[in-house]
């Protein structure tokens, strides 16, 4: 529920909001504060339709979805499953595709880094693996997976392999940072020692 409601708050698509209701409801628990106020908004336009404003008979649907909020404007559609909180989730299993081809790549050839054209085929080769086997219907390009995989890598690449990835490594600290940071260990050592030496001659 807590996706569904946020996604209603942040975006106004009424499609969270009837998510956000269900599952509450489901769990018999109370329903969101501002679920409640779209379906009183809902239940008052639908109220108008059917004292003032009667629609006509072709008119109905299209009047109807205008009073739940769910019009197509344009290009606009609420029920793209690419709007809002699907969109991250099928971002992330591009991502996946990606890395599953990764891991085929380092199983095959033993290499330690991808990089250069053989990314390249790598991010082709995701990228038709989502063609194939993704139930959207859509075609996506190998920019497209490498765009995806470099924004969720963290949440695909199990932590002890990021290091394979260019872009994940941690930059490498200055020497004069490391060194500073040598001596700050050192000196911390020193005192620990020193501290330990004045108790031990206390308890002597």
């Amino acid at each position: 529920m807590g996706a569904s409601l946020r996604e209603y708050e942040e975006s106004g698509n009424p499609i969270h909001a009837w998510e956000a209701h269900l599952a509450p409801r489901k769990a018999r628990v109370p329903v969101p504060e501002s679920v409640l106020k779209y379906f009183d908004s809902v239940g008052a336009r639908v109220s108008v339709l059917a004292r003032r404003e009667v629609p006509r008979k072709n008119g109905v649907a299209k009047a109807v979805a205008s009073a739940v909020g769910l019009e197509c404007r344009g290009r606009h559609n609420p029920f793209d499953p690419f709007n809002g909180c699907w969109r991250q989730g099928h971002e992330i299993l591009i991502a996946w595709r990606v890395y599953s081809c990764c891991a085929d790549n380092w199983s095959n050839r033993q290499e330690r880094d991808v990089v250069g054209d053989d990314w390249k085929t790598i991010c082709e080769a995701g990228a038709q693996r989502h063609d194939t086997t993704c139930e959207c219907g859509r075609r996506i390009g190998w920019t497209t997976a490498d765009r995806y995989f470099r924004q969720h890598a963290k949440s695909v690449v199990p932590s002890h392999l990021q290091q394979r990835f260019r872009f994940l490594r941690k930059p490498a600290m200055p020497e004069t940072e490391s060194r500073s940071r040598d001596r700050a260990a050192a000196t911390s050592a020193t005192s620990r020692r020193s501290s330990s030496q004045k108790v031990a001659d206390i308890l002597r």
